[in-house]
């Protein structure tokens, strides 16, 4: 969740806290209940986060005991109980993000993926087949020490040739 005109640090820290308690593989499933909510009306945090509990409880009952997304939601519902001040702060978003106009929406999406896709990057060696294209566009320095580098690096290259 990243800060913006409308949310301070806090509530941003408050919100992170909430969201890194949720299980991994359904936290997105789990963020969307909140979105959904805002969307369907609720529009204060406390209603939001209402809404969650009462559709996570709906769909608890229809699910087989232990089921992944039976345990994810059961999660939830602990995560809420446990930062109720982080799962108000993550509903604060989630009413914000929604009164964004789609193209707004769109733009910091595509820049949340483009960051995520850089520090990923950041954090794998360079392969053997970008150093290949660097020495191939005239590369002589030092290799890379991450993807990340090297992708710049090609890039300054290919902006020099093109």
């Amino acid at each position: 969740m990243k800060a913006s005109a409308s949310t301070g640090t806090a509530t941003t820290d408050a919100g992170t806290a909430f969201t890194a308690r949720l299980p991994r593989d359904f936290a997105g499933a789990l963020c969307d209940l909140f979105h959904q909510a805002a969307r369907g009306g609720a529009s204060t945090p406390t209603e939001i986060v209402a809404a969650v509990v009462a559709q996570a409880q709906r769909r608890l009952d229809k699910m087989l005991l232990g089921s992944p997304q039976g345990n994810a939601l059961r999660e939830l519902l602990g995560a809420l109980a446990v930062e109720p001040d982080g799962a108000r702060a993550f509903a604060a978003h989630a009413i914000h993000w929604n009164q964004l106009p789609p193209d707004e929406r769109s733009a910091r999406k595509s820049q949340n993926r483009e960051e995520h896709k850089q520090g990923r990057m950041a954090s794998l060696p360079a392969t053997d087949a970008q150093i290949g294209f660097l020495r191939r566009l005239g590369y002589d320095g030092p290799p890379p020490s991450d993807r990340a580098a090297a992708s710049r690096l090609i890039d300054e290259r290919k902006g020099v040739r093109q």
